[in-house]
């Protein structure tokens, strides 16, 4: 690889422990891989919809042995030859109970699954204790870079610059010329790219779980949110709110800001301190956002469960709601839902309004 840190990063693999790898899942009862003895697969596909009629042509397969980095690669020369193809992985699988993959769960792992079942061959890995990367990536790396394209964090977090690679989407119409002439000037091109993507995910998962011990330490304010944020889910805030904290000091800005400032909200909250929470959700952005939105939701629930001031508390939720269709951050289903939420709030308030009204009119 051309970069040091990426080499460096391969190299500390034996030296990570498992209980750290651990801090990449979301739920602190799953057990973390051992990065220096799991398995890392990549696989190049015919095709990226899935479904029974995309197969694996080219099966990455990387491990550490003897303090080296190993890759083994299983290419299909002839559609024919896939059960015996698939037999040889196996073989090469089944001495490894861990595994590493980027997006494996989604795409890898229930492809690879598939071919298994229609040739016949008992898939490996199934008890593989499994680290899909992308998730934790996508929490860690993408405030600070803006992506969590694999090729992107290779870039910005690894800096590592291929050379003559080959773009991911050119990569089935070579196989499928390959097979057509026995042979294509550019099928060392997809083998090499194979290579680079087992390399980069190793490195990118040992530079992943170093960011998650205790000693790991950072200047810039978006890297400091990625952690925070993943800690956070993690249900950690002891841990999550320092660094929140320090994030919002050294000039976190944006969405990144406003996402920070609710959690610390929330964390006040659960302390019993609503006047804290609200101080920090006032300072959320007025800007038609996700996190405007919620809010200006946090805001409705003091009024309502605290306040009992149902009017106020409907005000928020109206101010929500006609808001809702000029926040563009949002996918259909999650604007869906959230506007039934909405909608279901604001009922029950408008009930306990004029509830209210009439009990006070009668007194």
């Amino acid at each position: 690889m051309a970069s040091n840190f990426a080499r460096r990063a391969l190299s500390r693999l034996p030296d990570i422990r498992p209980g750290l790898v651990a801090r990449l899942n979301l739920h602190s009862d799953e057990p973390g891989v051992d990065l220096s003895r799991a398995l890392y697969l990549d696989t190049e596909t015919s095709g990226l919809a899935g479904g029974t009629g995309t197969f694996a042509f080219l099966i990455g397969a990387a491990w550490v042995e003897n303090d080296q980095f190993r890759i083994a690669q299983f290419l299909l020369r002839d559609p024919a030859g896939e059960r015996a193809m698939l037999e040889a992985f196996a073989a090469l699988a089944n001495r490894h109970r861990d595994l590493v993959t980027y997006n494996g769960k989604s795409f890898d792992m229930p492809l690879l699954e598939t071919r298994f079942a229609l040739n016949g061959v008992r898939a490996p890995l199934g008890q593989a204790r499994h680290l899909d990367l992308i998730h934790p990536a996508r929490r860690l790396f993408r405030p600070a870079h803006g992506s969590a394209r694999l090729g992107d964090l290779e870039r910005a977090v690894l800096g590592v610059e291929r050379d003559d690679d080959i773009a991911g989407g050119a990569i089935p119409q070579v196989f499928f010329d390959f097979l057509r002439a026995g042979e294509h000037p550019k099928m060392e091109s997809v083998l090499s790219h194979n290579r680079y993507d087992l390399r980069t995910l190793a490195a990118l998962a040992a530079h992943a779980a170093e960011r998650l011990d205790d000693d790991w330490d950072d200047d810039d304010p978006a890297s400091l949110h990625g952690v925070a944020d993943h800690l956070w889910r993690r249900d950690e805030p002891e841990r999550a709110i320092p660094l929140i904290e320090r994030a919002l000091a050294a000039g976190l800005g944006g969405r990144l800001r406003d996402r920070s400032l609710l959690q610390l909200g929330e964390h006040a909250k659960r302390g019993g301190d609503w006047e804290a929470a609200r101080a920090r959700w006032r300072r959320v952005s007025d800007d038609d956002t996700p996190e405007r939105l919620e809010a200006l939701v946090w805001f409705a629930k003091h009024e309502e469960h605290h306040r009992r001031d149902y009017a106020r508390a409907l005000l928020h939720v109206e101010d929500a709601l006609e808001r809702l269709p000029r926040v563009r951050k949002l996918r259909p289903d999650r604007a869906r839902a959230v506007r039934d939420q909405l909608r279901h709030r604001a009922s029950r308030l408008r009930r306990l309004v004029r509830r209210t009204s009439v009990t006070m009119a009668r007194r």
